[in-house]
């Protein structure tokens, strides 16, 4: 009676999760995937690892990102990330992104990051390949194989024209 039991409260926890997984995984996003020109809309399911994602001020994401840059003219290279979710601590933390990212990525405007169609404008450039597009031609990240050390991160971000820099948990969005 009790396995019974058991199995029952633990089909319903999972029937709960996966309603919540299908929920996060057709949630949309703006992403810059690889042979686009633009950033388009797509869903978080669509989501594969290399894609460059752009997420909006107290928007979720289901998904671990390296930070590349803020939003924020006067502070390009951090942002603040609520963890509360990962860690149950209710204060935000500082993420910095690498400074070659920050320096790379500068001089980018509002229209290099728009999203295509997002706005009813064609998209900067006239439909032609972003300026965020060709920044990151040829950019990748080498990191360790996944491990059970969910407190350590050990990577290098490689960016075209710059050293590669060093990852640490700073620069991650988990």
């Amino acid at each position: 009676f009790m396995l019974v039991v058991d199995m029952c409260l633990n089909a319903k926890e999972e029937i709960a999760r996966h309603r919540s997984d299908s929920r996060t995984n057709s949630q949309r996003c703006a992403v810059l995937q690889e042979g686009e020109a633009q950033l388009t809309t797509t869903t978080w399911a669509k989501v594969k690892v290399g894609m460059v994602v752009k997420v909006y001020a107290r928007e979720h994401f289901p998904a671990d990102l390296v930070l590349l840059r803020g939003s924020d003219p006067q502070s390009m290279g951090q942002c603040w990330a609520n963890t509360k979710p990962l860690d149950g601590e209710t204060d935000t933390k500082l993420r910095l992104a690498p400074k070659a990212a920050v320096e790379l990525l500068r001089g980018l405007t509002e229209d290099d990051v728009r999203v295509e169609g997002s706005d009813g404008a064609p998209p900067s450039g006239g439909g032609g390949r972003s300026k965020l597009h060709e920044l990151l031609k040829g950019a990748y990240v080498a990191c360790e194989a996944p491990n059970d050390k969910v407190n350590d991160f050990s990577g290098q971000l490689y960016l075209p024209g710059h050293d590669p820099s060093f990852l640490q948990r700073e620069n991650m969005l988990l």
